[in-house]
């Protein structure tokens, strides 16, 4: 199957693209050569494409979940997204996952619990600076992210529950400066999770 998700990779649509990192996230045979076509096929469709905030966050959470090993998520591979496996690819990477992590604050606004059940818990904590996590954390606190009786709620208030963990840990000048407002959110998101 990821064969022919990659030789599919040249000419796919978008949505094919997105369904295509989706199948090597969850099959766990992502390989660093097969993802950095995806990524470069992505950039062209991002240029003729109108991308909705549910495609950013699917391609967001898909491309998270490629740098979990079998045991600890779907099935990923442990393939970092801003790797390459020649140099030039490592810096298409690079500015490639910069550019993602920009269309996915630009899509913020418009994220619902939806949204966030699909960029899931990997992306923000691997891809996104303080700046960006302090936006993430306030949209979902805005909207109440897994605390409302919701058909993703469960999920989204796990995957917040790994991001708050994560700025409590690795991000201890971002969480020392969260609002009362944003502190009362992840304090909730933590308790509701036990």
């Amino acid at each position: 199957m990821a064969e022919a998700v990659s030789a599919e990779t040249l000419t796919a649509n978008l949505a094919s693209v997105v369904s295509g990192l989706k199948a090597l996230a969850q099959s766990g045979t992502g390989c660093q050569e097969r993802l950095d076509g995806q990524l470069a096929r992505l950039k062209e469709l991002f240029r003729q494409e109108r991308v909705t905030p549910l495609a950013t966050a699917t391609i967001a959470g898909a491309i998270g979940q490629l740098l979990l090993p079998g045991p600890h998520g779907v099935g990923g591979s442990g393939v970092y997204a801003k790797d390459g496996a020649t140099p030039a690819s490592r810096c298409f990477n690079v500015r490639f996952m910069k550019d993602l992590a920009a269309m996915v604050m630009e899509a913020l606004p418009d994220f619902a619990e939806a949204e966030f059940k699909m960029m899931g818990w990997v992306f923000p904590t691997a891809y996104l600076d303080e700046g960006q996590m302090r936006q993430l954390l306030a949209r979902a606190a805005e909207i109440q992210v897994g605390l409302r009786p919701l058909p993703h709620c469960d999920a989204c208030r796990a995957h917040l529950g790994h991001v708050v963990d994560f700025v409590r840990e690795k991000m201890p000048r971002l969480n020392a400066t969260l609002s009362e407002f944003l502190q009362l959110y992840c304090k909730k998101v933590k308790q509701s999770g036990l």
